[in-house]
């Protein structure tokens, strides 16, 4: 027998007990604990491609020309690389 406390129904009108609404709130309140989990995630994320990327440049600034030629690059592409700001390919979001 369903209790006539939690749920009244009518065409226009919906009432809704209070143990229907705390499970509202909890679900509201834990997808909101979701969506800053996943800013944070995704922050973490871009600063530590932000170091990788960084450090990479640094170690290929001290390449001299030779170095270079080794790895398929010349001295002009190596300016233009690092000439470009760090955000410039921001991590993709994983979803």
């Amino acid at each position: 027998m369903a209790n006539c406390n939690d749920t009244i129904s009518a065409p226009e009108i919906m009432i809704r007990g209070a143990s229907q609404t705390a499970t509202t709130d909890a679900q509201v309140r834990k997808s909101g604990y979701i969506a800053i989990a996943s800013i944070v995630t995704f922050l973490v994320a871009a600063l530590y491609h932000w170091q990788k990327k960084s450090r990479d440049r640094n170690m290929m600034s001290r390449l001299d020309d030779r170095m270079l030629k080794d790895i398929g690059m010349t001295r002009a592409d190596l300016d233009g690389e690092l000439s470009r700001s760090l955000w410039s390919d921001f991590p993709e979001r994983r979803r």
